[in-house]
């Protein structure tokens, strides 16, 4: 039995980035190869994308946890009180 081929969009929702994103990272890098189905039609075969899925997934586990950014706002100082409403 053949290798399984997914479209563009089909990709995108397995790779949930956008289509540009996907050009420059993997396309353009020979991450992910084209396979030509006719002469304005492309595919790509589903163990190549199965590969970047499994890629991404392993640099997550990887990433250590951030930490959230500090409150900008002073939560030591009291409010000002605001004007009243005329």
């Amino acid at each position: 039995m053949g290798e399984n081929l997914l479209r563009r969009p089909a990709v995108l929702k397995r790779i949930p980035i956008g289509r540009t994103a996907l050009e420059e990272r993997y396309i353009k890098t020979g991450k992910l190869k084209k396979v030509k189905l006719g002469p304005r039609t492309i595919a790509f075969k589903e163990s190549n994308v199965d590969e970047i899925v499994a890629e991404i997934i392993a640099e997550s586990d990887n990433v250590t946890s951030i930490m959230p950014a500090p409150n900008r706002r002073d939560v030591t100082k009291p409010n000002k009180p605001r004007r009243p409403k005329k």
